[in-house]
């Protein structure tokens, strides 16, 4: 399905910049093809992505190839409340209070 980081970038155009997808899959289509997800790989498909403006958040300490994880475009505006939710500080408080706030006048609009 993703064979390149060009895929992934096209997937999340397609997904407004966000996707859920298993580390293995970024792992193996990382531009130096690394095979499997160890600390030290995942470190280098994590440099690799930023630089193709792409960001990804893991929750587990000891991931594999099956541990889910999320994939952004980064500085878009899901990647702005990503990183809010993710590093906690009231400048990013005021980013979340935001998004609710959008989405109750959304609520408001739809009914």
């Amino acid at each position: 399905m993703y064979n390149s980081i060009n895929d992934i970038k096209q997937a999340l155009k397609a997904n407004n910049d966000v996707l859920t997808l298993k580390l293995g899959v970024l792992v193996k289509t990382s531009p130096s093809k690394l095979i499997r997800a160890t600390p030290g790989n995942v470190r280098t498909v994590c440099s690799e992505l930023e630089h193709e403006e792409i960001g990804f958040f893991c929750n587990e300490t000891n991931p594999d190839q099956n541990t889910l994880v999320r994939v952004y475009k980064l500085n878009s505006a899901v990647a702005e409340i990503i990183e809010a939710v993710l590093y906690p500080s009231r400048a990013n408080d005021d980013v979340i209070r935001y998004a609710s706030l959008l989405e109750k006048v959304r609520e408001m609009l739809c009914s």
